[in-house]
């Protein structure tokens, strides 16, 4: 169910763009925390687990989509794995070349 809140258990993240990320990592392979689950907190502080891959390829998603389904937009997202040390120049320079506002 959903209300202004948001969802009450997100489940899976919804289908979005293709995995613009495979590409990202290219020669060096994907890093070891690729596939590690990663929590995150939308503006309610309400935790949000997916592993690192899903929430990579959620900040290629729309804002008003992210805003709607986990009270957080793609900015919010990518601080937060910048905060953590698994988001970095590199990252910042592929996403603007993928990211249009859906």
């Amino acid at each position: 169910m959903t209300d202004m809140f948001g969802p009450d258990d997100p489940g899976e993240p919804p289908e979005g763009p293709p995995d613009y990320w495979e590409d990202r990592w290219g020669d060096l392979g994907e890093p070891e925390w690729w596939n590690s689950d990663i929590t995150l907190y939308n503006d309610f502080l309400q935790p949000i687990t997916y592993s690192a891959e899903d929430w990579y390829n959620e900040t290629l998603n729309g804002k008003e989509e992210l805003l709607e389904m986990y009270g957080m937009d793609n900015l919010d997202i990518i601080h937060q794995l910048e905060d953590m040390g698994l988001w970095d120049a590199d990252d910042w320079e592929y996403w603007r070349e993928q990211y249009g506002e859906n």
